[in-house]
């Protein structure tokens, strides 16, 4: 019913994305209305910035990007997001230089596994 748009509200849920073309480009594009497009949402403008963006492997040009897209999403609102879980680390005390960051992933822009370092007593 959802992909049909045969609903008034609904509830889901969803974790977060790797990167921001999974972020945005599935549940705005246009051509994922009926897929992944729950929301049934259509602005040519978002569609042009996410194609620009999963095109550009520029770390500074696509955070530009994105930002962009994170604007005008923010003017339109297609989805409201309500709540949002905690998201637990566990580790053990000899590791270090961990830095949670973009989705939490182990490896983002500015951090990641690479960073990480264990210390034996």
């Amino acid at each position: 019913m959802m992909r049909a748009g045969e609903y008034t509200i609904s509830s889901g849920g969803l974790t977060e994305r790797f990167d921001w073309d999974d972020a945005y480009f599935m549940f705005f594009h246009s051509s994922e209305i009926g897929k992944n497009n729950w929301a049934r949402y259509k602005n040519t403008e978002i569609d042009k910035l996410v194609e620009q963006g999963r095109s550009t492997w520029e770390t500074e040009e696509r955070r530009q990007i994105y930002k962009k897209v994170v604007d005008i999403l923010m003017e339109d609102l297609p989805i409201i997001y309500t709540i949002d879980s905690v998201v637990g680390y566990g580790f053990r005390n000899d590791l270090k230089g961990f830095v949670p960051g973009f989705a939490t992933r182990y490896a983002f822009d500015g951090g990641g596994v690479k960073y990480w370092w264990t210390e034996k007593s």
